[in-house]
């Protein structure tokens, strides 16, 4: 009889190391910290997002972990954009990420001794869906168990923020005409030139240049109902007239512009004061359908520092 109870015992003994073993494998480690860096802050849409994901052994104990056979089962990443809306997997990444295997010893348990370190670079752009330029954010995760269970623990890592731009070739024609744009804007324009790029301005509806060389101040006293509303209003209203006034100048005329050019320019300066004020005279041909309408605006500058500004203007009907 003492035999059979020496057999129980041993058997349950080995069954309790046994589940020890596996317990080990997936208890929480203190001291266990996950860290992700990116290489760079910017990045292009249909371009490689590496991402370098660390698993550190900060505790003075060896933390064992199954490798899976595939880097989805041991890596996780979430990505956000700043409306916290959550990037998804491609679609097309749910069919080849069984194509994607660890490439060091798959399959096997591996040890990472205290104070040593244990990862790889993966690009996320091949597993979510980054389309859509803006700035995101992304946390990656570790699971010591490729296989999930009640048991798994998993490891969040730190965040981090990139950027994502459009493709390089759209990215580099967009910085183009920035780069044109702001050589137009710096440059002392003439007279002349200051009409021609506001009515340029009005054509391709960029409402931030046309209203940088207006004087909306003195331009408004040329209109009359708006006038008289300004000059009634008390100084904590004058902002909504003023307001009101900028949406009429996006509108009117209502027609299409189909070309623009500057026939005259007159200069005058004041000998005692040295201020400098113009005259140009503009012909803006307007298209509506088949009716064609020609007008010649009148503008009235004045000069302060190197730039010009529109103070009125009124127009004449040809």
């Amino acid at each position: 009889m003492f035999f059979p109870r020496v057999c129980s015992f041993l058997i349950l003994f080995l069954s309790a190391a046994g589940l020890s073993a596996s317990q080990d494998l997936v208890r929480e480690v203190p001291g266990l910290r996950v860290q992700i860096d990116l290489s760079q802050r910017t990045y292009y849409i249909n371009e490689p997002v590496q991402v370098r994901v660390l698993v550190i052994n900060e505790s003075d104990q060896p933390v064992r972990f199954d490798l899976g056979r595939h880097l989805f089962q041991n890596y996780n990443f979430r990505v956000r954009s700043l409306r916290n809306t959550e990037v998804r997997e491609r679609e097309s990444f749910q069919l080849e990420k069984y194509a994607a295997r660890q490439d060091l010893a798959p399959g096997r348990v591996l040890t990472i001794a205290p104070g040593e370190r244990f990862g790889r670079e993966i690009d996320i752009a091949a597993w979510l869906r980054l389309a859509e330029p803006g700035t995101y954010e992304v946390t990656g995760y570790f699971l010591l168990r490729p296989v999930r269970s009640p048991v798994d623990w998993r490891y969040t890592s730190n965040s981090k923020r990139f950027d994502l731009q459009p493709p390089r070739d759209v990215a580099d024609a967009v910085r183009d005409e920035v780069v044109r744009r702001d050589e137009r804007e710096t440059k002392r324009l003439s007279a002349g030139e200051t009409v021609d790029y506001i009515i340029a301005a009005k054509r391709r509806s960029d409402w931030n240049a046309y209203f940088r060389f207006l004087d909306l101040e003195r331009l408004i006293m040329v209109f009359t109902r708006f006038r008289t509303r300004y000059v009634a209003a008390e100084m904590a209203e004058r902002g909504t007239v003023m307001e009101d006034f900028r949406r009429y100048l996006r509108v009117f005329p209502a027609e299409h512009i189909e070309h623009h050019f500057v026939k005259n320019v007159s200069l005058t300066r004041d000998e005692e004061t040295l201020n400098e004020t113009a005259k140009v005279e503009c012909l803006i041909v307007y298209k509506t359908g088949l009716l064609v309408e020609r007008k010649t605006y009148h503008f009235s500058l004045y000069r302060k520092l190197d730039r010009w500004y529109v103070s009125s203007y009124y127009v004449i009907n040809k």
